[in-house]
């Protein structure tokens, strides 16, 4: 994921981190030729816009797939409760989609 501030420099999510790296460098000295000094490093976007002497910084958050695997078999298990496994395309590991068709007078639903 990219913070507000990264996206407001038209950062997006698919970069690698050494393309992250090179690109917040390149901020930081458009940035600095402005304020001339940094006190400061942000990766929070009001601040960045609101302050230009902080040097515009990102948390890497280390990845933990299992435990994202975890979850998601979690959430999938709450969904078998209340639909037909053929009623359910797994799209992604964080995103399914489900036929309700079958299941809108069941639940009462319109």
């Amino acid at each position: 994921a990219v913070s507000p501030a990264l996206r407001s420099y038209n950062i997006s999510g698919r970069l690698r981190l050494f393309e992250l790296i090179q690109k917040v460098k390149t901020i930081n000295y458009k940035r600095l030729k402005i304020a001339k000094y940094f006190s400061a490093k942000s990766y929070n976007h009001l601040e960045l816009i609101n302050n230009p002497n902080l040097e515009l910084d990102y948390i890497v958050a280390k990845p933990r797939m299992s435990t994202y695997i975890d979850y998601s078999s979690k959430i999938y298990s709450i969904y078998l409760k209340y639909f037909d496994p053929k009623d359910i395309h797994i799209y992604s590991i964080d995103e399914v989609f489900i036929d309700l068709t079958p299941y809108i007078k069941h639940y009462k639903l319109s």
